[in-house]
């Protein structure tokens, strides 16, 4: 907190770091988190905010004290992204690695994990579905919901081209 408060630093760095320190620790290996319950989503943006929050009080000076800037304005006005949505990125680009890395009964389960109601498969499906919707490129491609192997093989067989669709979506 020393840092993300420290005027020595210009509010870039500050929010630079935020982001580096702050996201790595809060988000270490949410891509492989099974479900987010409400409450624990709650804290998760809560803490992430509050970061941000930190970084640019001095912004904030003038505002009024009984109606201080949402969580939405405080994000918005860092270049900041929801939890959520941070997670979502993550999750795609590990689908990437794991179909290419991870041992071979990952397909098999890919194949029949929405049959089993796997969160972490809904989660996916849903990922996907939104990298469909924000990337021009993909809209030829059958909705996940509807065929996962299309995209499987897109991102196994084209793990470059696959970062950066997810990149264009993150920029969206």
């Amino acid at each position: 907190p020393k840092v993300l408060s420290n005027p020595a630093l210009s509010q870039d760095s500050r929010l630079q770091a935020a982001t580096v320190f702050g996201g790595s620790s809060l988000l270490y290996d949410s891509q492989v988190w099974i479900e987010i319950k409400g409450g624990e989503y709650a804290a998760l943006q809560s803490y992430w905010v509050r970061l941000h929050r930190v970084v640019l009080r001095q912004r904030w000076n003038d505002c009024d004290p009984h109606a201080p800037p949402t969580d939405q304005e405080i994000l918005s006005f860092s270049g900041a992204h929801p939890v959520w949505l941070l997670i979502r990125w993550r999750r795609l680009l590990y689908f990437s690695r794991l179909i290419r890395h991870g041992p071979i009964f990952v397909l098999a389960w890919l194949q029949h994990a929405h049959e089993l109601g796997c969160p972490w498969h809904r989660d996916l499906v849903n990922d996907i579905a939104a990298l469909r919707d924000l990337v021009p490129a993909l809209s030829e491609l059958p909705p996940p919901s509807e065929s996962l192997q299309e995209w499987v093989s897109l991102a196994s067989d084209y793990p470059a081209q696959w970062r950066i669709y997810v990149k264009r979506a993150r920029a969206s």
